[in-house]
C-alpha cells in the first residue's frame, strides 16, 4: 500500500487528536465519543466543540450527508450543487442545504425513489434503512441481500457486531446519531464489494496515517514473522520460536550467530530443523552467560512470504540451579567427557567423596553404579559446596541426557541428610570435551626459608592426600634425608588447592641442590597421579624481605581488617600482643585488640581485629596500627614494626544478636549470628539452647540433641524431630563472642523466631 504524507495542517491536527486518544484505544475498544471524534476528523461527522448531538434521532437528511461524506464526495457535491439539488422528491427543496446530498445519493443508487414521491428529509430514519444505505455505499445491492436480510448481511460485513442481529427481523425506528456513528466507524474498515476498504482509501489520500488507523482500531496490523523466544536448551542446542510456522525448507536460509559485543566471534551452526513454530539449531558450545546475537535471513513463512531479516539476542546456556534451605542438589555442570561437577545447597566435607553415594544413568541404557572401580569423587577445592565426579573407563556422549542420583545417606557438613534422607537427582547433558590437558606436574619448588618449602602443582590436588607429609621425601646431593615434618595444602590466596607448604626439621643449605620426591599424589579429579615423581630444586632461600601491609580498613567501629602482602603464620596472626593501635585525630587513644582472627574476606587472607567496647573507633577519626614480631607462612619472623593509617568505620548497631534461625532439615536448625562467636565450650553446651513452642495452648520446650559450631558465625542445632507446621522460638541463654564478651538478651537470653525452610 502506497503511503502519502499529510498536508502540514492536517498532520498537526491529527497528531494532536490521536495522541489524546491512543492510550485508550491501545488498551480497549474506542468509546462512542472517541469514534465520533475520529469521524469528525475524517470530515464524516459535523459538530461544534466536541458536541455531535449523539443522543438525537438521526434524520434522513443527515443520513444522506453522512453517506456522502463517508464516500469522500462532499467536495464534489458542494462544487456541483446545481447538478445534484434537483431531485424527483416533492418535499426536497432545491434550495435546502441537504438537497444536493440527497440528489447525489439518489444518482448513485444509495437511496431510491418512493411511490409517494416524498423523501421526508427531516423525519427520523429507521435502522434497516440506514444500514441499507451504508451497504450500498460499500457497493452491495439487492442482488447481494434482500430487505429482510439487511440485519444478517450487515452483521456478516461487520457494520453491526452484536450477535443478536442475525436473528433480528423487525425494523428499528428509534435510530440515533450515535448508532449511525457506530455503523459508519465499522463501515470504514469493512470490505467493499469491489476490493479493499474505505480506511485504506483514506490512508492513500493522506487523511490518516497507517499507524494512526491501527491505533484507532480501524486497521489491523499485518502480521509478519517475528522471533518471540530463543531458548538455550543446553550448551549445544538452541530452540528459536516464531509467532508463526516457517517452511521446513531451510536450504536458502542463512543463520549467523555471534557474540553481541564482538561480531567476529561466531558460534558455528552444525544443524538446523523445523517443527511447527520452532527452529532447532545445533551449535558449537556456548559460553555460559555470554550475550549472543542471532541473525536469520531468507526464512519463508507457511504462507510463502519471505520474512525480513530477523535478529534477536540470547544468553549462553547456564546450568539451572536449585536454591533451598534444605540439603539438596544445587546444579550439575559437565566439565569434560569424563568429569561432571556436582554442587549442593549445603557445604560438604570428605564424607561426600564416597563413590557409592552416586549413580549415573542415561537414555541410551547407560548405568554407572558408584564404586571405587567406576567413579572417583573429590571435593572441589574452591570451597563451593561441590564435588568433582570422574567416570572411569566411560565417556559421556555429546548432547546425550543423563541423570545423576545421589543417595539420601549422604550428609552435609551441617550433619543433615540429603533431602532428609530421600536422596536427590539432577539431569545434565553430556559434554564431549577433553579432560584438563594440562600435564599434571610440579611447576616449582621454592624454599621460603631454611625450613619451609612451597611446592606448586599445575592442577588442583587431592587435599586429603596432599596434606600427608609422609608422601614427601627430600634428599641432599649426598643422598642424605632431610626429614619432612609437616605438610599442608594452601586454602587461601591465588594458589588455593594447588600449593603445599612443607616443613623440614633440618635447615637447607643455600649452596646445595636437593631432590624432592612425591610418593603418591592424585589431582583433584583423580584423573592422574604423581607416583615416585622426583624434581631437583636449589636450596637457596631468599633473604628476609620486609613484610608489608597492603590495606587496613574498618567497616564498623568495633573491628579492623588487615590485608598483608603474603600469607601469615596462623599462630602469629592471631596473637593480639603483636598489634597496637593509637589515635592520630585524638592523641589520647591507645588500645590493643581483644581478639584476632585469621580468615578470608573477598578471596583474600586477612586478619580481623576485635576491639573492646571501650576502645571502639570513632567514625572518620584517624588511627595508626602498629604490628610487631609477625611471622609469615614460611615461619620467617620480622622484627621491624609495620605501620598503617586508617579511618574509623561507621557507627553500627553493635548489639550482638541472632541474625537468623532457620530450619534446614527435619531435625536441624541453622543459627546465624550478627558477629563472630568464640570457639569455646560454653557455646556448644546443649543446655544453652532451648526451643519453645505450643501444644494445645500449653508452652513446651526441648533441648537439642547436639550442637555443632560450624564456623564463628554459624551454629547447627540437631533435634530428635521438628514439625514443619509448628511455630518455634529459639532461646539462647548466653554466648561468648570472639572478642571474649559474654552476651545475653534483654530478658536474660537471646531470642529469635525459627523460620521455616524455603
Amino acid at each position: 500500500m502506497k503511503k502519502l504524507s499529510f498536508p502540514i495542517g492536517i498532520m498537526v491536527c491529527m497528531t494532536i487528536f490521536f495522541s489524546m486518544f491512543a492510550p485508550a484505544w491501545a488498551d480497549s475498544a474506542a468509546s462512542i465519543d472517541e469514534k465520533a471524534e475520529i469521524l469528525n476528523k475524517l470530515d464524516i461527522l459535523s459538530g461544534s466543540d466536541g458536541n455531535y448531538n449523539l443522543e438525537a434521532k438521526l434524520k434522513k437528511c443527515d443520513a444522506a450527508a453522512f453517506i456522502v461524506k463517508f464516500l469522500g464526495a462532499a467536495d464534489e457535491v458542494e462544487s456541483n450543487k446545481d447538478l445534484y439539488s434537483e431531485t424527483e422528491f416533492l418535499d426536497v427543496s432545491p434550495n435546502a442545504w441537504y438537497a444536493p446530498y440527497i440528489g447525489y445519493c439518489l444518482e448513485k443508487g444509495i437511496i431510491t425513489n418512493s411511490l409517494s414521491g416524498k423523501y421526508d428529509p427531516t423525519n427520523g430514519i429507521s435502522e434497516m434503512t440506514f444500514l441499507t444505505m451504508a451497504l450500498r455505499a460499500l457497493g452491495y445491492n439487492y442482488d447481494d441481500f434482500s430487505w429482510s436480510e439487511t440485519y444478517e448481511f450487515s452483521y456478516e460485513k461487520g457494520l453491526v457486531t452484536e450477535d443478536t442481529y442475525p436473528s433480528k427481523t423487525m425494523d428499528n425506528t428509534e435510530y440515533y446519531r450515535e448508532d449511525a456513528v457506530e455503523a459508519l466507524f465499522n463501515a470504514l474498515k469493512a470490505e467493499k464489494k469491489s476490493e479493499g476498504t474505505f480506511i485504506e482509501e483514506r490512508i492513500e489520500a493522506g487523511d490518516i496515517t497507517e499507524d494512526e488507523a491501527i491505533e484507532a482500531g480501524l486497521l489491523e496490523e499485518e502480521e509478519t514473522m517475528e522471533i518471540v523466544d530463543i531458548a538455550s536448551v543446553n550448551r549445544n542446542k538452541l530452540i528459536v520460536t516464531f509467532n508463526m510456522a516457517p517452511e521446513d525448507d531451510l536450504d536458502d536460509v542463512d543463520i549467523k550467530i555471534y557474540e553481541t559485543d564482538d561480531e567476529d566471534k561466531t558460534l558455528t551452526v552444525n544443524d538446523k530443523s523445523v517443527s511447527e513454530n520452532e527452529l532447532t539449531l545445533k551449535v558449537a558450545s556456548q559460553t555460559p552467560g555470554k550475550s549472543y546475537t542471532v541473525e536469520i535471513s531468507g526464512l519463508v513463512d507457511e504462507s510463502g512470504n519471505e520474512a525480513e531479516d530477523l535478529t534477536a539476542e540470547f544468553e549462553g546456556y547456564r546450568v539451572s540451579e536449585t536454591s533451598s534451605d534444605y540439603f539438596m542438589i544445587n546444579k550439575v555442570e559437565p566439565v569434560s567427557k569424563n568429569v561432571v561437577n556436582l554442587y549442593f545447597t549445603h557445604p560438604v566435607n570428605h564424607n561426600a567423596e564416597i563413590p557409592t553415594y552416586y549413580k549415573i544413568s542415561g537414555g541410551d541404557g547407560t548405568e554407572i553404579k558408584g564404586s571405587p572401580l567406576t567413579l572417583s569423587v573429590n571435593l572441589i577445592p574452591d570451597g563451593s559446596n561441590g564435588v568433582s565426579i570422574y567416570a572411569k573407563n566411560f565417556s559421556f556422549q555429546e548432547d546425550e541426557e543423563y541423570d545423576l542420583e545421589v543417595s539420601g545417606s549422604l550428609c552435609s557438613a551441617y550433619g543433615v541428610k540429603l533431602n532428609d534422607g530421600d536422596g536427590d537427582s539432577a539431569e545434565f547433558t553430556g559434554k564431549d570435551g577433553e579432560n584438563d590437558s594440562t600435564p599434571f606436574e610440579i611447576l616449582s619448588v621454592d624454599p621460603l626459608s631454611s625450613t619451609r618449602i612451597e611446592v606448586e602443582f599445575s592442577r588442583e590436588i587431592d587435599q586429603n592426600i596432599g596434606g600427608k607429609f609422609l608422601n614427601y621425601t627430600i634428599k641432599s646431593k649426598d643422598n642424605e634425608d632431610i626429614q619432612v615434618s609437616g605438610a599442608f595444602v594452601q586454602t587461601l590466596g591465588d594458589k588455593k588447592g594447588r600449593s603445599v607448604i612443607l616443613t623440614t626439621l633440618e635447615r637447607l643449605d643455600k649452596d646445595e641442590d636437593y631432590k624432592l620426591t612425591v610418593e603418591y599424589l592424585p589431582d583433584s579429579y583423580r584423573q592422574e597421579a604423581l607416583e615416585s615423581y622426583t624434581v631437583t630444586f636449589p636450596g637457596e632461600y631468599p633473604d628476609k624481605d620486609d613484610l608489608d601491609i597492603i590495606d587496613a580498613w574498618s567497616e564498623e567501629e568495633s573491628s579492623l581488617y588487615i590485608y598483608f602482602d603474603r600469607n601469615l603464620d596462623p599462630e602469629a596472626a592471631v596473637n593480639t600482643s603483636n598489634y597496637r593501635i593509637k589515635g592520630i585525630s585524638k592523641k589520647s587513644y591507645a588500645a590493643k585488640p581483644e581478639k584476632a582472627m585469621y580468615t578470608e574476606k573477598d578471596g583474600k587472607p586477612v586478619v580481623k581485629l576485635f576491639m573492646s567496647k571501650s576502645d571502639r573507633f570513632k567514625e572518620d577519626d584517624k588511627y595508626e596500627i602498629t604490628i610487631s614480631y609477625m611471622k609469615d607462612l614460611a615461619g620467617i619472623a620480622y622484627s621491624k614494626d609495620l605501620e598503617y593509617d586508617f579511618e574509623g568505620g561507621e557507627e553500627a548497631d553493635t548489639a550482638f544478636d541472632i541474625e537468623k534461625a532457620g530450619i534446614i532439615g527435619s531435625d536441624a536448625i541453622k543459627v546465624s549470628f550478627s558477629s563472630e562467636i568464640a570457639e569455646d565450650i560454653s557455646n556448644i553446651r546443649v543446655s544453652n539452647y532451648n526451643l519453645v513452642y505450643s501444644i494445645d495452648g500449653t508452652s513446651v520446650s526441648k533441648l537439642p540433641t547436639s550442637v555443632l559450631l560450624y564456623d564463628p558465625l554459624t551454629v547447627i542445632l540437631k533435634f530428635d524431630e521438628l514439625d514443619m507446621d509448628t511455630e518455634y522460638t529459639l532461646n539462647i541463654t548466653q554466648l561468648k563472642t570472639y572478642a571474649g564478651t559474654v552476651v545475653s538478651g534483654a530478658d536474660g537470653q537471646l531470642s529469635a523466631p525459627v523460620i521455616s525452610a524455603e
